[in-house]
């Protein structure tokens, strides 16, 4: 029963940071968004990975490279 207890987070921080990050990434007025990609982006926020160190134009070479995209309107 201990183990159980040790288990329950002692702080809400984490999920209101997860939240905070979630209402920055779509407010509103952006909720067009599907699941999906709202779930890539909170990972993508989570994480917080160095972006300096990517190679940018090899990425967006590659997205146009990519097969048809569609876009809804």
């Amino acid at each position: 029963m201990l183990e159980l207890a040790m288990l329950i987070p002692q702080s809400t921080a984490v999920v209101e940071r997860s939240f905070s990050a979630m209402n920055d990434i779509c407010p509103d007025l952006r909720t067009s968004l599907s699941t999906k990609h709202l779930d890539d982006l909170m990972r993508i926020s989570s994480y917080q990975h160095d972006f300096s160190e990517i190679e940018w134009e090899l990425l967006v070479d590659k997205f146009k490279n990519a097969k048809q995209r569609e876009m809804a309107l």
